[in-house]
């Protein structure tokens, strides 16, 4: 039976699911006490000696239970079900120890292969023929990654993080890690980072649940986002596109709304990616509409909108979403503004001469559709005055005179508004909010300045 060796060329032994020896060698190349070794050739017969029993297990690297489950995963204690959502909460530094267990498996190293980059959907969902890690390591505990990593004390959430999971998750803890050094946040900082405070398992036929949408039931993101607003708040994170685009997701449309109502303090974290990628955002600021805004999950999806609808309406939201992205663009000018400058000066030029499409398209409508209905009924009549009636014309009318009912007999009718009206006024009302969006970013010009 064949064994897979480390990647780093060692020549040594992998546990099973692991493309490294030991934490030693994955992480600086020094291998540690706990190393499988080298391949030594079996005494007995081939095929006698399973490479991965449990007594070669690495318990650096596995559990001798759950040999496929990496160490910084204890025997789950408790499930999400018995814990509130406040307290599906991890330390800064098991997201980092966490990540690193991720990166030393199989499945990374395909992601990577597959993709370039490694998402969240190939870490819970994984790639065949290898299923997700967050479902494998957490299936049938009903516990999820957070409170499987913390038996001892479910952790309080200090700090809500709101991201994309089809975004590079590379970018995304460097990001965080910036954020944290940056505002001077403690690796023991209890975070909440849905992915791994969520129990992923639980939609599995035959398992012990709790399923995403019990979970989702309990409104986790609203608690949570409510619960911090007095601790440090929550971090919007921004990695590069087209890998993902933070603002087309409904959860994170929802979360950083309702932030923004309980006035929960909200901060942006960036990858060097987003920032070197950042050509072509203000377009899409100055279009954008929340309501367009997605779920992978359909039942998610209605779920959400019905929550945002029980609070604002779409174009408030909208007003908030804008307002908050212009904030975060301004702080973002602060610290790469030498990065930015030339970017965003050229888009602000092009920003001039847009035009909004609807309005072109208005202008190659017929004039009758988009007159007011009496102007459209003049049109009309003026149409049917050039030409003399027809003799069918002239018989429908000499029936219809005969059938109509006495003008006593018949109720007056009240004119109903023309669709085309209201959808005339939405078109001002989206022009409104169009030039008012374009004065707030042409006001960036005045910041660019200040940076120099």
């Amino acid at each position: 039976m064949s064994e897979r060796l480390c990647w780093k060329g060692c020549g040594c032994r992998c546990p099973r699911g692991f493309k490294s020896c030991c934490r030693g060698c994955a992480k600086t190349g020094q291998h540690d006490s706990k190393c499988l070794g080298p391949l030594i050739e079996p005494t007995a017969p081939t095929g006698s000696m399973d490479p991965f029993s449990a007594d070669d297990a690495n318990p650096e690297m596995t559990l001798p239970a759950m040999d496929d489950v990496p160490s910084c995963l204890p025997p789950a204690r408790w499930s999400n079900r018995q814990v509130p959502p406040v307290k599906w909460g991890m330390r800064c530094a098991q997201f980092a120890e966490f990540l690193d267990a991720c990166a030393v498996t199989i499945l990374w190293d395909q992601a990577k292969k597959a993709r370039g980059y490694v998402n969240l959907y190939a870490l819970n969902g994984g790639l065949p023929p290898y299923g997700g890690l967050l479902i494998n390591w957490t299936r049938h505990t009903g516990c999820s990654i957070a409170l499987r990593m913390n038996p001892v004390e479910a952790l309080a959430a200090e700090l809500m993080v709101s991201h994309c999971w089809a975004e590079d998750i590379e970018e995304c803890r460097e990001a965080l890690e910036e954020h944290r050094v940056q505002h001077n946040i403690s690796s023991e900082t209890v975070m909440w980072f849905c992915a791994f405070s969520q129990y992923q398992a639980g939609d599995e036929e035959g398992d012990v649940g709790p399923s995403v949408a019990e979970q989702l039931a309990l409104d986790p993101f609203g608690v949570v986002v409510r619960h911090v607003s007095s601790c440090l708040g929550m971090v919007v994170v921004h990695t590069s596109p087209p890998k993902a685009e933070i603002y087309s997701r409904l959860w994170c449309v929802y979360e950083i709304a309702e932030a923004v109502r309980t006035e929960t303090p909200v901060r942006i974290a960036c990858s060097v990616a987003y920032v070197n990628s950042r050509a072509g955002n203000l377009s899409e600021m100055l279009q954008a509409r929340t309501e367009q805004a997605e779920c992978k999950n359909p039942e998610d999806d209605a779920l959400i909108r019905q929550k945002i609808l029980e609070r604002m309406t779409w174009a408030q939201l909208d007003r908030m979403i804008f307002t908050f992205r212009l904030k975060a663009l301004k702080e973002l000018i602060q610290k790469h503004a030498s990065k930015l400058k030339s970017t965003l000066v050229e888009e602000l030029r092009s920003l001039a001469a847009m035009e909004r499409p609807e309005k072109r398209e208005s202008a190659r409508r017929d004039p009758v559709c988009l007159a007011t209905p009496a102007k459209a009924a003049e049109a009309e009549t003026a149409q049917h005055e050039e030409k003399p009636p027809g003799i069918m014309q002239r018989v429908c009318s000499i029936f219809t005179q005969i059938l109509q009912p006495p003008p006593t007999l018949v109720e007056p009718v009240r004119d109903s508004p023309e669709p085309m009206i209201e959808e005339s006024e939405s078109e001002d009302e989206a022009d409104a909010i169009l030039q008012e969006r374009l004065k707030e970013l042409k006001k960036l010009e005045q910041d660019l300045d200040a940076v120099d």
